[in-house]
């Protein structure tokens, strides 16, 4: 009987008291009967270089307006294209004066019949209408860091990483991220949720360096915030009006079998494990 049981079971649905959330256990064989399909892409657009112009240096953040103007950031540029793709122009000023930017690569929403542009660099965040007129400016000590991902009616929200003040030796540590949330006019900041991901950290008489592991990935919305923190199958749900987490999404799935090559098999013995 209990074999029948767990044979009809396909996903598995609890509660326990980890961060108080629904966690859903997805199973290793995917439900749907066209899963493991390829899915083919059909090209919409294409944007295309024009006489000595060049557009794209180092594209990224393609978002688009209400309105089917899109937005791309660039080196150094935000770059504003017609819904049919023509190129309008750049609304990143260089500089450090009102509504101008230091920053090589902003972090940027789109709201109503405004943008929102954050200067990393000079921890401000600039408000520009579709023209990339100056509407407004804020300024933030601690507030404008870390990856923006976006505004709502409650305000700004950005993930901001903290590195281990102590490494004593050159292996992996937990990086601890924290989803804050900066008031409209940039004086408030509270630290909403935080999460963890692995960072492979250098120890050296020299203050060493550091390499990413695990690459954390966001879905924002109005009321929710997806995260995946890790590389594993594994999707965080945050409630954005109560600020708690309700959902976890994981799935156990076959690893692809990596052979390793001689030099990785070598490398715990070098000299950056060594310090």
């Amino acid at each position: 009987m209990r074999r029948a049981i767990r044979a009809g079971l396909f996903i598995l649905v609890f509660s326990f008291s980890l961060f108080g959330q629904t966690v859903i256990e997805n199973p290793e064989k995917p439900l749907s009967k066209n899963a493991g399909r390829i899915l083919k892409l059909k090209e919409e657009l294409r944007i295309t270089d024009e006489d000595d112009r060049f557009y794209f240096k180092m594209p990224r953040s393609l978002k688009t307006a209400h309105d089917g103007t899109m937005f791309v950031v660039d080196y150094r540029k935000l770059l504003k294209f017609t819904k049919e793709g023509q190129f309008q122009k750049n609304l990143c000023r260089k500089g450090q004066g009102p509504g101008e930017i230091l920053s090589e690569f902003v972090g940027f929403d789109i709201g109503e019949d405004e943008i929102y542009v954050v200067d990393y660099m000079s921890s401000k965040l600039v408000i520009i209408d579709f023209e990339g007129n100056l509407k407004d400016e804020l300024k933030s000590d601690n507030g404008f860091g870390g990856a923006f991902l976006g505004k709502t009616s409650r305000g700004f929200y950005f993930v901001k990483s903290h590195w281990p003040h102590e490494r004593k030796t050159s292996r992996f540590y937990d990086l601890r991220n924290v989803v804050c949330l900066v008031s409209e006019d940039g004086k408030n900041v509270e630290e909403v949720y935080e999460f963890f991901n692995k960072m492979f950290l250098i120890a050296s008489s020299e203050g060493g360096g550091g390499m990413q592991w695990d690459l954390s990935h966001f879905a924002f919305g109005e009321k929710h915030l997806y995260i995946n923190p890790q590389r594993e199958y594994f999707i965080l749900l945050l409630d954005l009006e109560s600020h708690n987490f309700i959902k976890t999404f994981r799935r156990e799935y076959q690893r692809v079998k990596y052979n390793m090559k001689e030099w990785e098999k070598n490398f715990p013995a070098s000299q950056f494990f060594q310090n």
